[in-house]
């Protein structure tokens, strides 16, 4: 689903790094195409892609959390916390908090821990933030 994406956000930034000084000095001094996009444009890609891909894992955590919410997901024998968090929902008048707090705490958890994981990547990846 999210391939299009990728394809989309990869070529429009080569396009840009294209065109950067650095990468026309290196054609002009004569550096091959592949050397080129090994040495200069991946390496400036791949922060990018890293961060969106860590967007997109916590995009669909939570898509399936919500469907199976929903009654959408996996059948009831496999566990699933948005399931979880459905069946816990009749009993929560009940006073039995802990079967709806517990898995939206693990999907949150979850959630910001693979955005937080995605940050920590892109500082460590992105040359322009480490020179800082």
């Amino acid at each position: 689903v999210y391939i299009p994406t990728y394809f989309r956000m990869v070529r429009g930034q080569a396009l840009v790094l294209r065109e950067q000084g650095y990468v026309v000095a290196a054609h002009m001094l004569g550096a091959k195409d592949w050397w080129i996009m090994v040495r200069y444009i991946l390496p400036n890609l791949l922060p990018v892609v890293v961060v969106v891909f860590t967007l997109n894992i916590t995009d669909a955590i939570l898509t399936e959390e919500a469907f199976s919410f929903l009654g959408l997901g996996v059948v009831p024998p496999t566990p699933d916390w948005g399931y979880d968090l459905r069946a816990g929902q009749t009993y929560l008048p009940s006073g039995y908090w802990w079967l709806v707090t517990f898995p939206g705490l693990m999907i949150m958890v979850l959630v910001i821990g693979f955005s937080l994981i995605g940050e920590g990547l892109n500082d460590i990846l992105n040359p322009r933030i480490s020179r800082r």
